[in-house]
């Protein structure tokens, strides 16, 4: 059984989903592991930056390349940087949260190659 200060931590996630409309518990699942996602890209591409540093290396097909993405949901152009974990994690709530919402998700959605199972399996992705 989970206790102390990791229980306090998943108690207080939980209720922030709660407090704001999340209250099946498979919904809640479902944007932790959109969160846990996102995470797990920026990870591997700070993973292998790290690598092609050290080797003097051009990493080849990053996830989150240097400019900007197009959000054609938005029309607007979104700084790949935004995008990855490490940077809208330290952002402002509100900046946050709509960095997420509008543009991390749609980008996720577009990840895939048309037609592709992943490009199905996120086309609903809020």
């Amino acid at each position: 059984m989970i206790t102390g200060d990791i229980k306090q931590k998943v108690d207080d996630v939980w209720q922030t989903f709660w407090n704001n409309g999340f209250t099946q518990p498979s919904a809640i699942f479902e944007q932790i592991i959109y969160l846990l996602f996102m995470k797990m890209l920026d990870d591997k591409q700070r993973e292998k930056e790290a690598i092609a540093n050290l080797t003097g290396d051009v990493l080849l097909n990053p996830t989150f390349p240097s400019g900007v993405w197009h959000n054609p949901s938005t029309n607007q152009d979104v700084p790949y940087n935004e995008m990855r974990w490490h940077v809208f994690k330290e952002m402002e709530p509100t900046k946050m949260l709509n960095r997420v919402r509008n543009d991390v998700f749609i980008f996720l959605r577009y990840m895939g190659k048309e037609g592709s199972a992943y490009r199905k399996a996120m086309e609903d992705t809020v």
